[in-house]
């Protein structure tokens, strides 16, 4: 066909522009907003024109004979723009009503099996995501088999900005209380081949977009279903979610918090069990150069990152009581370790213990001793520094009165695991008589740097006294 024997490019069509209103129309409102999509700014018009351009723009593509009929040949610049302002549309409530009652999602699966232009399929996958959100919507993806196949083989798609919003579209149709069941069934009847992708997603793609989404997606069929988090909890997943994270970095970040979940999720099923058994060492490495990273902060965030504060530890204490293939011993003397550990209760303490006076009963030193002490830190209870280390003086001095149970559930959560680690962490502190070893490392360190050192020393001793007192203390039920 002649390109400009195009009746969507004439520049008389009522497609091209809207004409001049005749003398009276803006004086009849029903007439002014007919071409409005209701509750919008949004040309209905305009709509469809972009959709009539697109549609036989995909069908020039798909006539016998077009030499540029292969996948990777894309449309022209201002279609693109075009529909890129179509999917920033399809974000608002009410287009996704007019596009829904306008067949949308028919015609853009209609466009997508059709099309060779991998911005043309990115961008109306993306439009199906933003439509998914709807549910009617997404009640309708939901009861369509074919609909539901065509999404599940652009997972083969070899385009990653194609595949990122393929996964964004599972994820919300997923995501759906009342539609989700026949996603995983599908999944479910494509297990072999769908967990392939994915596997081979996570350990070849570049783009972190692309493995966010796709851990994310891994963490919502986890929850979703144990009998796919038990099969696919595997050495050779782990492995492809390690290449991932290798390519997301270790630094904290939502993406590779995802992954940390993940393992987490999978550390609940036996298989699971045996896979982070195998691989504990670059597991281990993953969450220590996280924690590390976290606490070289002056505080620690506890109240936005205790749920994968929380899962951090909860793999490290399974992974010292599966440590057969692992020295456990060896890395909890690692210093960062209980350094990390000390950090993160600085941050927690605050929301599980409050400061009272002790009473003799305790065990403490007379509070007469301490009387000037005891006054200045009751005035303000809740205004004490909490920093672990300052406040070491005068943890005798009080009785920290443990309120969890009006925490938010994820620092209590957070609080129990840490519990464990330190309760693994005491059956490990060095006795009086230190080795040698230790002894020709402590001397390294002063030459080093003394001042630093010393201090360092001093912290350790304090924060292993301290330990030992909450431990006494540590009413568990």
């Amino acid at each position: 066909m002649d390109e400009n024997v195009n009746p969507i490019d004439c520049s008389d069509s009522p497609f091209r522009s809207n004409p001049t209103l005749p003398a009276g129309f803006d004086d009849d409102d029903e007439l002014l907003n007919a071409d409005i999509i209701t509750g919008t700014a949004f040309s209905k018009q305009w709509l469809f024109t972009v959709l009539m351009k697109l549609i036989q723009e995909v069908d020039k593509q798909n006539e016998p004979g077009n030499d540029d009929s292969e996948f990777g040949v894309d449309v022209n610049e201002d279609l693109q723009d075009e529909l890129c302002n179509l999917w920033d549309m399809s974000m608002n409530s009410d287009v996704v009503v007019f596009m829904h009652e306008f067949k949308s999602v028919e015609l853009l699966s209609a466009v997508i099996v059709k099309s060779r232009a991998p911005r043309v399929t990115e961008i109306c996958v993306g439009i199906l995501g933003n439509l998914s959100c709807n549910p009617t919507v997404c009640s309708e993806m939901s009861t369509n088999p074919e609909f539901i196949n065509m999404v599940l083989l652009l997972l083969e798609n070899p385009d990653g900005l194609c595949l990122v919003q393929t996964v964004r579209l599972l994820y919300c149709c997923l995501q759906s209380e009342e539609h989700y069941l026949p996603w995983v069934a599908a999944i479910k009847d494509h297990e072999a081949n769908i967990l392939e992708l994915v596997k081979f997603i996570m350990a070849s793609s570049t783009n972190v977009e692309l493995l966010k989404n796709v851990g994310e997606l891994l963490n919502l069929l986890f929850y979703l279903e144990d009998e796919l988090c038990e099969r696919w909890s595997t050495t050779a997943m782990l492995t492809a979610m390690l290449e991932a994270v290798k390519e997301i970095g270790f630094q904290p970040c939502p993406a590779l918090e995802v992954f940390i979940h993940n393992f987490q999720l999978m550390s609940c099923s036996q298989n699971g069990v045996l896979a982070l058994e195998n691989m504990s060492q670059p597991i281990l490495e993953v969450l220590m150069k996280y924690l590390m990273f976290l606490c070289d902060e002056p505080i620690v965030p506890v109240d936005l990152k205790a749920k994968y504060l929380a899962a951090i530890l909860s793999l490290i204490n399974l992974i010292f009581l599966q440590g057969s293939k692992f020295d456990i011993g060896s890395f909890y003397k690692i210093d960062m370790f209980p350094k990390c550990l000390f950090k993160i209760l600085e941050g927690l303490f605050p929301y599980i213990y409050h400061p009272v006076e002790s009473s003799d009963s305790d065990g403490n030193k007379p509070k007469k001793k301490h009387h000037h002490h005891h006054h200045h830190h009751h005035q303000q209870p809740q205004q004490h520094s909490l920093s672990v280390v300052e406040d070491l003086a005068s943890f005798k001095r009080y009785q920290w009165k443990k309120e969890i149970s009006g925490c938010d559930p994820s620092l209590a959560v957070l609080y129990k695991a840490l519990h464990s680690s330190f309760l693994r962490l005491s059956w490990l502190i060095p006795k009086h008589n230190e080795s040698r070893e230790r002894e020709r490392e402590r001397k390294k360190e002063r030459s080093y740097s003394t001042k630093k050192a010393e201090r360092e020393r001093e912290i350790m001793k304090s924060s292993t006294q301290f330990l030992h007192y909450l431990l006494i203390r540590w009413d568990e039920r």
